[in-house]
């Protein structure tokens, strides 16, 4: 989706220009998905000299394709691990941070990290990551792509289902029965999906 709080977009569209001179590139930015900051995106992109394509909301089963044809992938969430997966290298976008900068690549950090807002992560400049990547050989970056796939298999729902095994195990004890009230369940959604509706809330 692009929404407000995945600023990568934006922060990719102002400096792509400056990453293809830097490095004698020509790459393109393919961005995917749709919401409330097309237009506006769409209007920065025309002010840059690299080229920019909005392809809008895309079938999930056309995503490897899509991959097959990627140098990097910029996002955030679990798109990371389905690029990653594919042996894409997959830099992390920073959600709700304006900074022109970004966590790095996926396949550096041992954590679930996925673009939340983290205090004690690295932190490096668009640009400078591009120019680093664009210095690498074919095969450190072969090397590179195979760190993001082992990375991503680390979310492999075997995996995951163990650790939610081994969490519940530990909690036993815990008292899990949560009271709540339907009619008060049912007034809260009300007001969230009325103030969505005429947009004073953005959710």
């Amino acid at each position: 989706r692009l929404a407000s709080f995945k600023t990568y977009n934006e922060i990719m569209i102002k400096n792509i220009d400056r990453i293809n001179e830097n490095n004698g590139k020509n790459f393109e930015y393919h961005i995917y998905g749709d919401g409330i900051l097309k237009d506006e995106l769409i209007i920065l992109a025309k002010q840059q000299k690299s080229k920019i394509v909005f392809h809008g909301g895309v079938d999930y089963e056309k995503l490897p394709n899509i991959f097959n044809d990627t140098f990097i992938f910029v996002g955030v969430g679990t798109t990371i691990i389905e690029s990653s997966s594919a042996g894409v290298p997959s830099i992390i976008g920073i959600g709700d941070y304006n900074a022109e900068a970004c966590y790095g690549f996926f396949s550096q950090y041992d954590n679930y990290l996925l673009g939340e807002i983290c205090t004690d992560c690295d932190i490096i400049s668009f640009e400078e990551i591009f120019n680093d990547i664009c210095k690498i050989d074919q095969k450190d970056y072969l090397k590179l792509s195979e760190k993001h796939r082992n990375k991503a298999k680390r979310f492999n729902i075997e995996f995951v289902a163990k650790d939610l095994v081994i969490f519940f195990n530990k909690s036993s004890s815990g008292d899990f029965n949560v009271k709540h009230s339907k009619l008060r369940y049912f007034f809260s959604n009300l007001t969230w999906l009325f103030l969505n509706r005429f947009r004073i809330l953005n959710d």
